[in-house]
């Protein structure tokens, strides 16, 4: 999707890898990150912090 449009923000989840691995591993801007699993209340504080 940022190949299509770079303005495109993405929040990665995983229950496997770590921040850190999934940036170096994905060679992707990342504007957030959430470990499995996370409540509704976590998902929505991430989703408000990258679209302000």
């Amino acid at each position: 999707m940022q190949i299509i449009n770079p303005q495109v923000q993405i929040l990665a989840m995983s229950g496997l890898a770590t921040a850190e691995a999934l940036v170096q591993t994905k060679g992707i801007n990342i504007q957030g990150f959430l470990a499995k699993p996370f409540t509704a209340n976590q998902l929505l504080n991430f989703v408000q912090k990258i679209f302000r």
